[in-house]
């Protein structure tokens, strides 16, 4: 009776939080897409926080990853900063499998290592995109490598450097 109502209500409250933390982050990518950026921002501070004290790191990881894009977009943190949190993410998303999140990560380093002056960084990550497109399970994460590296070998590089330019078509 009463341990059956106790248990039913426990399952309740944990489904409650569940969607709770579920909505703030569906609430926080639309604000993200409609460059609210600074508001995106804390709910993705918050929603850190939980996943961190939850021990959660999926879901952490992907927290990190829009505050990463955020911040990119922003300037707020000089490249070389950005270079590392960004090579953490990439290891920690290579650790825990989740490919999908590869290609953006990715991306944002290479547009990190631009920023920065290291155009080797920037064909070793077109390459990395190879890499990913050709291993992908997923159909949508080798067309979103592809792109992504394609766009970096068409766009990123400094159209003053054609050896650079040249080398990246041809890694691609």
């Amino acid at each position: 009776g009463q341990s059956t109502r106790l248990s039913r209500n426990s399952w309740t409250s944990f489904g409650g939080q569940l969607k709770r933390w579920q909505l703030q982050e569906r609430r926080g990518q639309v604000l993200y897409r409609f460059r609210r950026y600074r508001e995106a921002d804390e709910i993705f501070e918050e929603l850190e926080a939980h996943y961190r004290a939850s021990g959660d790191r999926v879901s952490l990881l992907s927290c990190e990853i829009v505050r990463a894009s955020i911040r990119a977009k922003q300037g707020h943190v000089p490249p070389a900063g950005m270079l590392e949190r960004l090579h953490r993410l990439l290891a920690e998303a290579e650790a825990l499998g989740q490919e999908r999140c590869l290609p953006q990560i990715v991306g944002l380093l290479a547009g990190a290592a631009h920023d920065a002056g290291a155009h080797d960084l920037v064909l070793t990550m077109i390459r990395k995109l190879r890499r990913i497109a050709s291993q992908a399970v997923a159909a949508v994460v080798a067309t979103e490598a592809l792109t992504v590296g394609g766009t970096l070998a068409g766009f990123a590089l400094s159209p003053n450097s054609w050896d650079t330019q040249r080398e990246a078509v041809r890694v691609c």
